[in-house]
């Protein structure tokens, strides 16, 4: 479980919290770091400040990297989260797992 790099220096106060949205699941960590650069280049506003974790796991047999990024101090606001990056059309969902 290697954390990707983040692009920037964080421009926004990004709050402390233990909640964590999902936003794709990638067959190798290169492509999980390739698609936090790729969001990041597509929704900078939403993305600024937040760190990307990036988390292998195995699935139904295969492994699978985890794109996630947290600080949410709640469901209520990771979902609210979640809400902005759907609607840039990305994927999002709040991590139970």
């Amino acid at each position: 479980m290697a954390p990707a790099a983040a692009s920037a220096a964080p421009a926004v106060a990004v709050p402390a919290g233990n909640r964590q949205v999902q936003l794709s699941a990638m067959a190798s960590e290169a492509e999980a770091d390739a698609e936090w650069q790729r969001l990041v280049s597509h929704m900078p506003g939403l993305l600024r400040g937040r760190t990307p974790m990036v988390q292998r796991a195995d699935v139904a047999g295969r492994t699978v990297w985890r794109l996630r990024t947290g600080g949410f101090a709640s469901i209520a606001e990771a979902t609210r989260f979640c809400q902005q990056v759907r609607a840039q059309g990305a994927g999002c969902s709040i991590a139970s797992f």
